[in-house]
């Protein structure tokens, strides 16, 4: 994608062949992350028995369709397991693939979060701008991108990225979701036991705790067609999913803090994603 680039500070490498592995493995990883913002937590299994540590893969891509990117610390400062009433930082080695490998404890629901540092791309053309914006719900937006802007554009977003999941101990799906402390974040309001097929659920995206409204939402589903609909959070910041295929769902938003007036300008956001599958 020649019209958008990231910006990029790496650290400064040794000649040793750890560190440079290292280095590749970040260069792979940028790559990525440049052709989609969609990040998610994928757990190999989401019934695991209690004593098992399962793989968990950090994804980009679009609609539960992408690669698993290499773990490193400093991209994802903040990892953590909610589970039997303990929050659990969650610990890994640069370079493993899959990112993460989570013990399971306690039966019943394991939630996993977590937190990104703030990444930067620039954009240099409307078309690829108003694309992005297209895939994220936000049509008007794209609209008046495509007829108010002429090309080139100059325009960089600081963005970062919250995901969460759930897994279920012994395959005990009874119990609540929780505030996970990330800055945008889902929470569902029904309980886990309700996560099955011909079932509707709710959620809220919260800004720092505060619910937000009149935010696009895409719920996504493996095996689904089409494999994305797009819902918009009422004024309680609450949208309801209809379950309506099994397997692995995701939901994701995308908060806008700062949106330029013109051609030129600084654009600021926050994702945000949650994994959870339906029996």
């Amino acid at each position: 994608m020649q019209s958008i680039r990231a910006v990029f500070k790496g650290p400064t490498f040794t000649g040793t062949a750890s560190s440079l592995l290292i280095a590749v493995l970040i260069l792979i990883s940028l790559s990525m992350r440049i052709s989609a913002h969609e990040v998610w937590l994928e757990p190999a299994e989401f019934a695991p028995s209690v004593g098992k540590t399962v793989p968990v893969s950090i994804k980009v891509g679009q609609n539960l369709e992408g690669e698993s990117l290499v773990f490193l610390r400093r991209d994802f400062p903040r990892i953590v397991k909610h589970a039997g009433g303990r929050n659990i930082s969650v610990t890994s080695i640069d370079g493993n693939i899959p990112a993460l490998s989570v013990l399971i404890r306690d039966r019943g629901p394991n939630i996993v979060s977590l937190a990104s540092r703030v990444y930067e791309l620039d954009f240099e053309t409307k078309e690829k701008l108003a694309e992005y914006l297209d895939l994220e719900g936000y049509t008007k937006l794209a609209e008046s991108t495509r007829t108010s802007l002429q090309n080139p554009i100059e325009m960089s977003e600081e963005y970062e990225r919250n995901a969460k999941t759930v897994l279920f101990g012994d395959g005990k799906r009874q119990g609540r979701d929780q505030r996970s402390g990330l800055e945008l974040e889902f929470v569902f309001e029904d309980d886990f036991s309700r996560f099955v097929m011909g079932n509707k659920v709710r959620a809220r995206l919260l800004k720092s705790g505060r619910p937000l409204p009149n935010i696009p939402v895409k719920a996504i589903a493996t095996g689904r067609q089409p494999a994305a609909a797009f819902l918009v959070t009422d004024a309680a910041g609450r949208v309801e999913i209809p379950l309506d295929s099994k397997g692995q769902w995701l939901i994701n938003a995308v908060y806008f803090s700062r949106w330029p007036s013109g051609a030129t300008g600084e654009i600021k956001s926050i994702w945000s994603s949650y994994t959870f599958d339906v029996e």
